[in-house]
């Protein structure tokens, strides 16, 4: 018989309840589909047991890490020897991040209680430590799956420690400079802001921090640590609590705020000095509205921008999570999203997605052991923009093409509680009962909660005669559908590329805006703002694509001297120029009114000043609670200096590292140090790291 689990890992992306399997000694997951039993999900309650230490707690435990090393690959013939099966009901490794999974937990546990398991486990312990080792030296991950680059160098660094083999610890070193590496040549990692694997990242590299002998791994992980830590900090919404999208993963729960808010994550995080104390600052002295603008890619040229608002927050991504393609990772992206505060219960959200033939949450299932309402899968490609509270987003699907059968094809936005919306206007008049097909330039308003949606469809390929737009209830959902094609099934010649009759991809986008009701009398007050401005759209005129030439997609909107826009390629679905207010949008490593960060060598924030090596680097100023916040990532040695209003703090060479200046406070935590840092106008100060 299952008995109840006291214990839930964090990072499942499900709210499915676990329990313990005495027959097996194994953690079950009990979905619509069946009971299954975790190998990874395992090994952290085994560790849990471990630490509360009780005889009866151990003894289960030690059943409980045999059960699963039992799952572990065993076969010297297998490509994948040395890994898990994710489950013990599977019948082969498939999911190559089991060992990962199991091992960021195992050898953490030696590490830290050995002395508590039995002579001959811990010898199997080991010998399983060291094959997995092997399998993920094998494996090789890159540095662009974020999380699981986090888990890769966090087994290697420690799992060398723990057998005293430094190929291992040195292999991690080795990734964990790459990883940095990547991620300062654009800002954020390339995995960005996801509800799920963000607080992943910061576990596994926090027990590096905690656990590594080598000064340099300490340093250079607490540096990711710190910048993911820093970039949520500024993305959660005071009023709800979550993480403003976009959202390059989020599984369902979390797209729609069923799971605990992240603001509690965060802070549990820096309760247990998993992250700096002062992300605590940050989170409750914000400004707001507020804007924050990352790039997580500049080579893709992928830029993240979220705007907070008092009653809501809006999120846009230049584009989805496009690195892998795996059943398992592609198509979660949350690159449009709007959460809005509601006074009782979770936020009220609304998002995008690109659907064919209907599909809708439950109709995908990404393995046997993962419930069908795991992921609401996004069928389309995604190109945006944000300016404050006004974006633009476009879409087009790779799905719908010259080989597979269509019926039907749309962007659908979709408000997750439609008994929320409280009035629908569309072109100044009041929708009183829905399904309602819309006249085409139609302007929809939305009025939920304590917030106004306006939503305008732009232009759009029509596929066929029927190419609607419509306002519809579907499974307790608002959805405004826009579609490309609703028809019978077919295939399009046109779509083929390459092919003969190509002329460019499938379009469709819509422009959305999200204002406080406090601001308006009523829905209609709003559509009569709204049209007050300017709506232009330019499209180049259709010409058969000769691998060369350009077809441009032009759309920009503007009002109160305020302007947005953005011109794409629909030849090869590539964004040619974006804009605000006249300026053109570049790919800011971080950009907000409290913290920045370039590598420019200067950079300043109100009166302070920051001076370092042309690397990146970045400045926290929050003078009001008399915290500033400098960090210079290297790799390259340099001078530094921090300029404040009444202080400095002048280092003669780091490589790399932090200072602190909280309330007088100083903290230096660096590598490389040269000459004893000069210090003006603190209290106190304290340093930590190397020469």
């Amino acid at each position: 018989m299952l008995e109840p689990s006291d214990h839930f890992p964090d990072d499942r992306g499900s709210a499915a309840p676990l329990y313990y399997d005495p027959a097996v000694h194994l953690v079950a997951n009990s979905i619509d589909n069946g009971i299954f039993h975790s190998a990874w999900m395992s090994a952290d309650y085994a560790v849990a047991l471990v630490e509360r230490g009780s005889p009866q707690e151990i003894e289960r435990a030690q059943a409980v890490i045999d059960a699963v090393l039992d799952c572990q690959d065993m076969d010297p013939r297998s490509p994948h020897y040395g890994n898990f099966r994710w489950e013990r009901e599977d019948l082969a490794v498939e999911d190559l991040n089991a060992v990962q999974f199991v091992l960021v937990r195992l050898i953490p546990l030696l590490l830290n209680h050995a002395d508590r398991l039995s002579e001959a486990l811990v010898l199997r312990v080991r010998e399983g430590i060291r094959l997995g080792l092997d399998e993920i030296r094998r494996i090789d991950v890159s540095p662009v799956y974020s999380n699981i680059v986090a888990q890769d160098i966090t087994n290697s660094i420690l799992g060398g420690q723990l057998l005293r083999l430094p190929e291992y610890s040195q292999r991690g070193l080795a990734k964990l400079r790459t990883w940095l590496k990547l991620i300062d040549q654009s800002g954020i990692p390339q995995e960005y802001n996801s509800p799920t694997y963000s607080f992943v990242c910061i576990e596994a590299l926090h027990k590096v921090v905690a656990l590594s002998e080598q000064p340099e791994a300490v340093t250079r992980a607490q540096l990711i640590i710190t910048r993911i830590g820093l970039s949520v900090a500024l993305r959660i919404h005071p009023a709800t609590g979550r993480l403003a999208p976009p959202h390059c993963r989020a599984y369902y729960p979390a797209l729609v705020c069923q799971n605990p808010a992240e603001a509690n994550a965060l802070s549990q995080a820096i309760a247990q000095g998993k992250l700096p104390g002062w992300l605590a600052i940050v989170l409750n002295r914000r400004p707001k509205p507020m804007m924050v603008t990352e790039t997580s890619d500049a080579g893709a040229g992928t830029v993240i921008s979220s705007y907070l608002d008092t009653e809501f927050s809006i999120g846009v991504a230049t584009g989805e999570l496009a690195t892998q393609s795996n059943r398992f990772i592609s198509n979660q992206s949350n690159v449009f999203s709007i959460h809005y505060h509601r006074e009782n219960g979770a936020p009220g959200v609304v998002f995008s997605r690109y659907l064919i033939n209907d599909k809708w949450l439950g109709d995908y299932r990404s393995t046997p052991s993962r419930a069908s309402d795991h992921i609401f899968r996004d069928e389309g490609s995604f190109r945006g923009l944000l300016s404050g509270a006004r974006a633009i987003g476009l879409y087009t699907s790779a799905e719908v093409d010259a080989w597979s059968r269509v019926f039907s094809a749309k962007t659908a936005l979709i408000w997750n509680n439609a008994e929320d919306v409280d009035e629908i206007w569309v072109g100044g008049s009041r929708i009183e009962s829905l399904p309602a097909d819309l006249p085409e330039g139609s302007v929809i308003v939305v009025g939920c909660a304590k917030v106004f949606i306006v939503i305008r469809p732009l232009q759009r390929t029509r596929l066929g005669a029927e190419a609607p737009v419509r306002i519809v209830e579907h499974r307790g959902s608002l959805v405004i559908e826009i579609y490309n094609y609703l028809g019978p099934a077919k295939t399009f010649w046109e779509l083929g590329n390459p092919g003969a009759f190509f002329q460019g991809v499938v379009h469709n986008g819509f422009y959305a805006e999200a204002v406080a009701k406090s601001q308006y009398a009523s829905g209609r007050a709003v559509y009569e703002a709204h049209v007050g401005g300017a709506m232009r759209e330019e499209l180049d005129d259709a010409r058969t694509f000769d691998g060369e030439n350009q077809r441009k997609w032009s759309i920009s909107y503007s009002r109160d001297e305020r302007s947005l826009g953005i011109e794409i390629d629909l030849m090869r679905w590539r964004i040619l120029r974006r804009w605000a207010d006249g300026e053109a949008l570049g790919f800011p490593m971080l950009s907000s009114p409290v913290v920045r960060q370039d590598r420019s060598g200067q950079i300043a924030l109100g009166n302070a000043r920051l001076r370092c090596g042309k690397s990146p680097a970045w400045l926290l100023a929050m003078p009001e609670a008399e915290l500033w916040v400098a960090a210079y990532h290297g790799p390259e040695a340099a001078e530094f200096a921090l300029e404040l209003p009444d202080g400095q703090v002048r280092i003669k060479e780091l490589e790399a590292g932090t200072v602190v200046w909280d309330k007088r406070q100083v903290t230096i935590d660096a590598i490389g140090l040269r000459g004893a840092p000069e210090i003006s106008g603190a209290s106190e100060s304290k340093i930590i790291g190397s020469g």
